[in-house]
């Protein structure tokens, strides 16, 4: 997978997307692929037990959200991921399932945005004071009840220096690669 486009939100408002809504920036990562690619569960940092699955239907085309427990600062808080334009969901992914890292959510598409094929991915924060299970499927990237996060605070990345060659220039502050699982990576300040 590659990013086609990624999280703005800490972009200066005039240059974040709006859509057709005219609402908040782009809150996810979108994640380019060829249709059908299977899409894993990852863990976050800090999660606590096994991803459980709130939510398989239509959100951002086909979706399924998937809630982790976090440890932060010694409390526990709840974040869910969703996982937007797929193709379709996995068949064992249903309201109430757990997945493991690794296990299958669902497969790239196009689903609610036909001219892309890619996967939104985005992080959210269950507010302290909303119980993800009760939420309706509006409520679930509602502001009241969730937070828009910054991916890269709550995926796996680990960084990699990158390999400087003799022609290139060298930089005040060398670009930083991440690596999200084995094959994807988000290279930083080029």
């Amino acid at each position: 997978m590659h990013v086609v486009s990624a999280f703005d939100l800490d972009k200066p408002d005039e240059e974040q997307r709006r859509g057709k809504t005219n609402v908040v920036g782009h809150g996810g990562i979108d994640l380019g692929d060829k249709i059908g690619e299977p899409v894993e569960m990852v863990r976050l940092e800090h999660q606590m037990g096994d991803a459980e699955v709130l939510y398989v239907g239509w959100l951002y085309g086909e979706t399924v959200v998937t809630r982790h427990t976090l440890r932060e600062a010694g409390a526990e808080h709840d974040y869910l991921l969703i996982f937007g334009h797929l193709d379709h969901a996995a068949d064992d992914v249903r309201r109430g399932s757990r997945l493991r890292e690794g296990d299958t959510v669902g497969f790239v598409g196009n689903t609610g945005s036909p001219e892309a094929v890619h996967l939104h991915l985005e992080a959210r924060r269950v507010r302290d004071r909303a119980d993800a299970w009760s939420l309706s499927p509006d409520a679930l990237h509602d502001r009241d009840a969730t937070i828009v996060t910054d991916p890269r605070n709550v995926l796996p990345l680990r960084w990699e220096p990158k390999r400087e060659s003799r022609c290139t220039p060298r930089l005040a502050s060398p670009p930083k690669r991440y690596w999200l699982g084995g094959e994807m990576a988000l290279t930083l300040g080029e």
